[in-house]
């Protein structure tokens, strides 16, 4: 099967031919795929979560789902455990992946690879449906819901609501508390030494702001929510030149928190909601305590 073509003039074509695809390579000329999806989109109306079947009633529901209202208790059954039920040619669904995959590599600005990144990066990072909904709809235009393949997103999203937390992550913990529970630990502790010359060493070097920023980063990236900085003073040490460090690690962190928020939101991290920055927060902590 060669790569998908590019349809000028219409954004969203690529998805259909992928979305016919991978419904093809259902038993039964994909008519069992069909029938699930109309009879799931019947459900959502008949519980009036979905007000109609037109694009603009779906890009409502996704917005539904990204203001947090949580809507899965009304369904009767998740739609992916009916999907992975049916009955499928594996042969024909890989040759579609790999096609897909091959017009993913050649196009990388269509709306599809540009979809299909944000979600893989959602998804993988583990992200609650509401925000990942939030996300999608950067991307997904109203014209884009004309096709199947797009719908299908909030059927997932439905299904990963039920499989989440009613109430948002909790808030992080006090700075007493992380250090006292971090204690016994090792791996996650970023160590550095300030003497009273305003040097900071790190592992029994010195190092440059440059160097501390690159270590710092690479320390939250590696440890996410677990990092914690333990910050030890020189005795003649002003109070306000450990300020000043603690400054400067805050800085590296919210870096890393832009470039996590650029790469799973799509916006900077002056950009992202209150929601997103709560996440952000809790995925990467600063937390800077002596010893």
């Amino acid at each position: 099967m060669g790569a998908y073509p590019v349809a000028h003039g219409q954004a969203t074509a690529e998805a259909s031919t992928f979305y016919t695809c991978l419904r093809d390579s259902y038993q039964s000329d994909g008519s069992v795929l069909d029938s699930l999806m109309s009879g799931y989109e019947a459900t959502l109306v008949e519980l009036e979560l979905l007000e109609g079947t037109a694009p603009a009633d779906y890009r409502g529901l996704l917005q539904r789902i990204a203001s947090g209202q949580r809507i899965e208790a009304a369904m009767p059954f998740r739609f992916r455990d009916r999907l992975r039920a049916l009955p499928v040619d594996s042969t024909a669904w890989r040759a579609c992946q790999l096609a897909l995959e091959r017009f993913r590599s050649d196009n990388p600005e269509a709306m599809l690879t540009r979809f299909l990144d944000r979600r893989d990066v959602l998804v993988t990072e583990g992200i609650r449906a509401d925000l990942q909904a939030s996300s999608l709809l950067d991307i997904l235009g109203e014209a884009a819901f004309e096709h199947p393949f797009y719908r299908l997103q909030t059927y997932y999203l439905i299904d990963l609501q039920a499989g989440s937390a009613a109430l948002p992550d909790l808030l992080p913990e006090t700075v007493s508390g992380q250090a006292a529970r971090y204690a016994s630990r090792g791996a996650n502790i970023l160590r550095l030494y300030l003497n009273e010359r305003t040097q900071t060493i790190v592992e029994d070097q010195l190092v440059s702001p440059e160097r501390l920023a690159e270590r710092v980063h690479r320390h939250a990236r590696e440890f996410g929510r677990e990092a914690l900085y333990v910050v030890e003073l020189e005795l003649d040490v002003k109070y306000r030149q450990y300020v000043y460090l603690k400054d400067r690690i805050a800085r590296a962190v919210n870096e890393v928190r832009d470039e996590y928020s650029r790469r799973v939101f799509g916006k900077t991290l002056t950009e992202a909601s209150e929601a997103e920055k709560l996440l952000l927060e809790n995925r990467f902590p600063i937390r800077v305590v002596l010893p």
